[in-house]
């Protein structure tokens, strides 16, 4: 079998991190759509702050899109090179689980078999999915791999970058600051915090503040490496989040806490402040994209065709939940290294390129 790498050796934390990122988005879509049981259960009702994870995906994004290309986006010939291996790093999963969830549809619609969430299945998600726009105005609901919305997002962001890049050099604080106003505007425009809630149609409006916070970190190397005591703080951040989330925090608290989170996980790889545990752990977010992809097809098929036939009682409910993860990491090593990565490499080698293989290695790993 083969073996799981890190990224790069400078982003332990924020390798390990995206990991459970990405296990609390999974976490959080089971618990809330396998048999919710109002009020009943330990994890009933009260995970919803886990779907904050996306934001942090959003921040760490911003974070290793500066540390990669912030010296390398200098003509439009680098910025193709930049986009193909952004498409061959996240479109062959996209579609492959897109095509999935598709053909389940077709199915059954032929078989006339119950659907939760039949929203999901219906044809005009068919292009936004084709064409990665999900996330921008084009279907109000869910379509087909509904966690998919975030990498539309995540795709209207890499097409700004370039601008973004620009934005930094004349102010390196400025990307940072058209996010907190983006943060003001969308709070003040629904009246709460609401919008960090926003999948499909309004997505990269949601993505965006976070993505340029990210930005902004990943060019304040100088300060962050000054941050005493990251690894405390670091732990306290994380432990705050989930504490306060499962306390029932306002969403607002729980952004600060990850924004946080992320700027003293960085600060730790700066500093190369690493513990037993980040070094374990950092292997796996690798496979975070799979994990946040493949839980999506997992959840479907095994609440349409066997959780809803089985009488369970709630704990037996929230451990086939948490159960259910055991498979999932399975599937996803395996689509990580037989699928995505050949197909990655096969994307990669259409065309020439002069980035140098490092930095191949590390854009194409990252989400």
């Amino acid at each position: 079998m083969k073996k799981l790498t890190v990224s790069s050796q400078d982003m332990l934390h924020l390798d390990a991190i995206r990991f459970f990122a990405a296990a609390a988005i999974g976490f959080d879509h089971w618990e809330a759509d396998f048999i919710p049981i109002p009020g009943v259960g330990f994890f009933s009702g009260n995970a919803q702050f886990c779907s904050l994870a996306v934001d942090l995906f959003f921040v760490i994004s911003g974070i290793v899109m500066y540390q990669v290309y912030h010296q390398r986006l200098l003509s439009l010939r680098d910025f193709g090179i930049f986009m193909q291996r952004r498409v061959a790093r996240l479109y062959p999963l996209h579609l492959l689980t897109f095509s999935f969830m598709f053909m389940l549809g077709i199915g059954m619609r032929v078989f006339h078999l119950h659907a939760h969430h039949a929203e999901d299945y219906n044809f005009d998600g068919l292009l936004p999915n084709l064409f990665l726009v999900q996330a921008f105005p084009t279907v109000r609901h869910s379509t087909f791999n509904a966690p998919s919305w975030s990498i539309s997002a995540e795709m209207g962001c890499y097409i700004l970058l370039p601008l973004f890049f620009i934005l930094y050099r004349r102010r390196w604080w400025a990307p940072a600051l058209l996010g907190l106003i983006g943060i003001a505007a969308l709070t003040l425009w629904c009246h709460s915090l609401e919008w960090t809630l926003w999948t499909f149609w309004d997505g990269f409006l949601r993505a965006l503040p976070s993505f340029l916070i990210g930005l902004t970190l990943g060019g304040a190397s100088h300060l962050l490496r000054q941050i005493p005591f990251p690894g405390l703080l670091f732990s306290l951040f994380t432990a705050g989040i989930f504490l306060l989330g499962f306390a029932g925090t306002s969403r607002g608290v729980l952004l600060t806490l990850t924004y946080l989170t992320a700027a003293a996980a960085f600060a730790c790889d700066i500093q190369r402040s690493e513990s037993w545990a980040i070094r374990t752990f950092a292997p796996l977010g690798q496979l975070t994209y799979s994990i946040y992809l493949i839980h999506g097809l997992i959840m479907p098929t095994l609440f349409n065709f066997v959780f809803r036939k089985l009488p369970l009682s709630p704990w037996m409910n929230n451990f086939l939940i948490l159960a259910t993860f055991a498979p999932l990491m399975a599937i996803s090593y395996f689509s990580y290294s037989y699928f995505e990565t050949p197909a990655r490499r096969w994307v990669q080698s259409l065309g020439s390129n002069r980035l140098s293989r490092d930095v191949q290695e590390i854009s194409s790993q990252i989400i």
